[in-house]
């Protein structure tokens, strides 16, 4: 059986393993996936042993998508651009990395949920693996400005080379300045996954677009909630999301493109 696992930490809520599984049914595939708990500093090791025990491709998530990048032998063009990973697979013994995060957010935002981002204002929170992921993808789609807010200002302006239309701020002088509101707002921190909410001013989410690229089963995840109280327009979790770079990463690894939408409708559904 094909073996196939996803790194990272923490781990225990990861829907990778129902999403794979799903579409290995679908596409009449047998495979295992599992969840494999990895701390920072440990991806090497856990890989080698992976690897050793039949392991033919992983996904990568928080924290470890840089760590990711830098243990690969060749990276497929977006993931250079991103320097960073969330899909692996190996071919002639060689490690293969690729980025399939942008594309997924991008087709879920495009696709599923109907937005357009031409000529919008974008706010990012965060500026780890997750924005270097979908950052060029929301690029291509031409917005009129892309902001980074994060904690610490320098990892946020080291993103800015990407592009003239992206500035950063921290959050204090984010939340004490003038800009003009914002259409779309994307939290692309891991504070849902820990139940805390990163420090944006309330002022910001009234009347956007709101995207948590965490989720949580059954329920709205902490941001998504603090959100919709506050007059976001509408707020979406991650799900769409990560079972459309889960299709890309799928078929990258099978050579076979599963239907996304009877998956996203039964996870939404609680069939899977």
């Amino acid at each position: 059986m094909n073996r196939f696992a996803v790194f990272g930490s923490p781990i225990a809520h990861s829907l990778s393993p129902i999403i794979h599984q799903a579409f290995g049914k679908q596409c009449g595939i047998s495979l295992s996936y599992e969840k494999i708990l990895t701390p920072s500093g440990q991806l090497k090791a856990e890989l080698k042993q992976f690897r050793a025990n039949g392991g033919m491709g992983a996904n990568i998530t928080v924290p470890l998508k840089q760590e990711a990048y830098a243990l690969c032998d060749n990276l497929i063009a977006r993931a250079i651009e991103a320097k960073a990973v969330n899909t692996l697979y190996w071919q002639d013994d060689k490690l293969w990395g690729d980025n399939t995060d942008g594309e997924g957010l991008k087709r879920d935002l495009i696709q599923n949920l109907s937005l357009r981002l031409q000529d919008k204002r974008i706010l990012i929170l965060g500026a780890g693996g997750a924005t270097l992921g979908i950052l060029g993808p929301l690029l291509e789609e031409h917005p009129q400005a892309i902001v980074i807010v994060n904690r610490t200002l320098k990892k946020a302006k080291a993103l800015c080379d990407r592009s003239f239309l992206i500035s950063a701020h921290s959050y204090e002088s984010l939340n004490t300045s003038n800009l003009a509101p914002f259409d779309i707002i994307i939290n692309a921190t891991s504070c849902s996954v820990h139940n805390m909410l990163p420090p944006l001013a309330a002022r910001w989410i009234q009347g956007a677009f709101v995207m948590d690229l965490a989720y949580m089963k059954n329920q709205k995840t902490p941001f998504q909630q603090w959100a919709t109280v506050n007059g976001a327009t509408q707020s979406h979790d991650g799900l769409g999301m990560l079972v459309e770079q889960a299709a890309i990463g799928f078929a990258l690894w099978h050579h076979k493109t599963p239907d996304t939408q009877d998956v996203l409708r039964k996870l939404r559904q609680g069939a899977l």
